[in-house]
């Protein structure tokens, strides 16, 4: 009944039907509905909804895998290339705005971590970049977080025991 509708009323438009019924198909496979339906007598309506649970749908990381454990690191400190380093420690490990300090046989970073919720998933990938481009004579890394411009958490890695794990 659309006797008291604005366009009736105010319009003067005849919005009368003209069959008493309507009829409609409603098809529905997995992921999408598809509507046909005949309305009013000169109606003709098709629809097609699609829908899905995005609880149900899976996550993708698209992670930097670990670096092999490689045999040919340089002979001297001076052979080391800094800024691959620090590019491989953001990259790989996730680590940025990294300073690196050299002490006698120990290496320590002082970064922000800014990839990875598990630390030790992120200290075991530094470890492996540092294991790569340090040279033997280096046995010790020592990484610290910095968080808001201040360093908090220190992880020390053996580098035997490093070795001896991957």
């Amino acid at each position: 009944d659309y006797s008291t509708d604005y366009p009736v009323v105010q319009a003067g438009v005849d919005m009368s039907p003209h069959t008493p019924w309507n009829f409609g198909v409603l098809y529905r496979i997995g992921m999408a509905d598809f509507r046909l339906s005949y309305e009013r007598g000169d109606t003709l309506v098709a629809g097609l909804t699609l829908n899905t649970n995005f609880n149900d749908m899976p996550s993708f990381w698209r992670d930097t895998p670990t670096p092999e454990v490689e045999s040919n690191q340089p002979e001297e400190l001076s052979d080391v290339d800094w800024e691959r380093v620090t590019e491989d420690l953001d990259k790989i490990a996730g680590y940025q705005n990294t300073r690196i300090y050299v002490d006698d046989n120990t290496v320590t970073v002082v970064g922000e971590q800014k990839k990875y919720r598990d630390r030790t998933e992120a200290h075991e990938k530094a470890a492996a970049v540092l294991h790569n481009e340090m040279p033997d004579d280096i046995d010790t890394y020592a990484i610290n977080e910095r968080s808001r411009g201040l360093v908090g958490e220190q992880t020390i890695i053996s580098k035997e025991k490093y070795r001896d794990f991957a």
